[in-house]
């Protein structure tokens, strides 16, 4: 280009910085919320025979049961929401304190935990699931 080693290779970092820069600018995407509205929109187009009947969740997950003891999970999954149904008794639940660990194979690395505010409901909804599961066996 302009037969100065040092220059040439200035001038082409700089130009591949810009194209970085350009790149993140356009395509940077904000990063998905599982919201109980959008999770609820979401549960409807992929699950549209499940009934809602108690809920609980958190930014990076919302849980929902139905009467029928089946258990939906809407999750974050890059940009995008994913939802994961499981029959009765196929999730494991633990409870600490303000927060429920989900455990089942079909989950990312095997368990998920999910945040509440309301440490009670936490603990009122995964009883519930929990004995619903141990009422099957």
């Amino acid at each position: 280009m302009t037969g100065n080693l040092l220059l040439d290779n200035v001038i082409s970092l700089a130009g591949i910085g810009l194209v970085v820069a350009v790149i993140a600018a356009l395509f940077r995407g904000t990063r998905a919320q599982a919201t109980r509205e959008a999770a609820l929109v979401r549960l409807a187009f992929d699950e549209p025979d499940f009934v809602v009947a108690e809920a609980v969740g958190a930014r990076n997950a919302q849980v929902f049961r139905s009467e029928t003891g089946e258990t939906a999970i809407v999750l974050v999954v890059g940009d995008g929401l994913v939802v994961r149904r499981f029959a009765p008794g196929a999730l494991r639940i633990d409870e600490t304190g303000d927060e429920i660990v989900l455990r089942a194979d079909d989950l990312p690395g095997g368990r998920l935990a999910v945040r509440q505010a309301d440490a009670q409901a936490v603990r009122q909804w995964a009883r519930a699931v929990n004995d619903w599961r141990d009422s099957d066996t």
